[in-house]
């Protein structure tokens, strides 16, 4: 078992699932965004999940080095907004538990985006506003601070970059994200590689919406969170796939 707490300032996706009346906004704006997020984090917060974790190290030429799959129980225990502490309990292999807790890391991004001075870290573009979809770009204002590495995470600990997101358009309900790190290189302890120096980082999630028996209203819950780790000895691929636990379909 693995906890963790105080991740204020991880990965960014954005997660939206609340309905709004009357249909699309005339504008959407990161405020919608961030509203949304707090809906995201209730919703992840109802019940227990099951993450299926796969691991892939490839060196410099592109041949697999490392792979490593696993199984794990993952509870999220809510975000607390006032404090900026998060805290989730994943139980597992201890082989996968890094990359493990890698994706769960990057599945609660819209933390960087609830603090009151957002708009003002974050210019908000929409990119295209199709028959089903909105997407939108995210990028940070000021200059990236140097990024630090949490090598018990295998992520960044000071995240700053650009973000595309895709909102389902009837409800502003997230489906995609990509975000790419702007503050680097760093030098960090990576699994399998050991000390090595971090060139790139980029990050996927997908979203699903989940019914329950007896509960008209779908909570929206990540599906599949991909994380990929570039470095000077190679490449790192995490991808956690998420589903809820059986027994609450029963």
């Amino acid at each position: 078992m693995k906890k963790i707490s105080s991740i204020a300032v991880l990965l960014a996706t954005i997660a939206v699932s609340s309905a709004w009346a009357g249909g699309l906004p005339e504008e959407v704006t990161l405020n919608h965004v961030a509203k949304a997020g707090k809906t995201y984090f209730r919703d992840s917060a109802e019940f227990p999940m099951h993450i299926s974790v796969e691991f892939t190290a490839t060196d410099l030429s592109g041949k697999v080095r490392k792979h490593k799959t696993g199984n794990f129980k993952y509870d999220f225990h809510g975000y607390n907004q006032r404090s900026g502490n998060s805290t989730i309990t994943l139980h597992g292999p201890r082989g996968v538990m890094k990359a493990a807790l890698s994706a769960a890391a990057s599945s609660m991004a819209p933390i960087s985006f609830l603090s009151p001075d957002a708009e003002k870290k974050y210019t908000f573009t929409v990119l295209d506003q199709g028959s089903d979809v909105v997407s939108a770009r995210l990028s940070h204002i000021a200059q990236c601070e140097s990024a630090t590495w949490l090598p018990d995470f295998d992520t960044l600990g000071t995240m700053c970059g650009s973000f595309e997101v895709q909102l389902q358009k009837d409800d502003l309900a997230l489906k995609h994200y990509i975000f790419n790190a702007a503050n680097l290189p760093v030098a960090a302890n990576v699994d399998f590689f050991g000390q090595t120096i971090v060139s790139g980082y980029h990050a996927e999630a997908e979203f699903q919406k989940v019914f329950l028996p007896g509960d008209p209203k779908p909570f929206l819950v990540p599906k599949l969170v991909t994380v990929t780790i570039t470095t000077d000895k190679g490449k790192l691929v995490i991808s956690s796939a998420y589903a809820p636990d059986e027994g609450l379909r029963k």
